[in-house]
């Protein structure tokens, strides 16, 4: 059974969510976790692919953008996708998506980053809904009081 985190992020942008992300991944990645980011569409995977080449000029996180019909899984520990990946041989998930990845309950970690823009609280709470309904652990992390601190 997974452990959900729930990130909640100061700012109103899409943006301060995947700025966000990209330090958590650097952060799993650095401690050898494989991760996919789940993403609503392609174009959001491509463009948060090369968000994470260069977020921060001295970090370097080798990933790839996951072709799920070709089943490709490379050796790199970070993937990126909008789609189920099938069998998927990670054990952390981040979830940019508006909705819950079916596969989530195969990962370790999961975590859902939330921001200020009202349709991302929405989706949030949907979410922590329904992993509370099934009973999974879930633990919430308020970054807005630390960022004013």
């Amino acid at each position: 059974m997974p452990r959900v985190d729930f990130y909640i992020v100061q700012g109103t942008t899409q943006d301060a969510q995947w700025q966000f992300a990209c330090r958590l991944i650097e952060k799993a990645y650095k401690m050898g976790h494989h991760i996919y980011i789940h993403l609503n569409t392609q174009a959001d995977a491509q463009l948060f692919d090369q968000l994470l080449w260069s977020f921060r000029a001295d970090s370097f996180i080798p990933h790839h953008v996951l072709d799920r019909e070709k089943a490709s899984y490379p050796n790199n520990k970070v993937a990126i996708g909008w789609q189920d990946p099938a069998h998927p041989p990670y054990d952390v998930l981040i979830n940019l998506a508006n909705t819950i990845p079916e596969a989530f309950s195969h990962f370790n970690r999961v975590s859902e980053i939330v921001y200020g823009h009202e349709e991302s609280r929405k989706n949030s709470r949907k979410n922590f809904m329904i992993y509370r309904e099934s009973g999974y652990p879930l633990h919430t992390h308020d970054l807005r009081k630390t960022m004013r601190e």
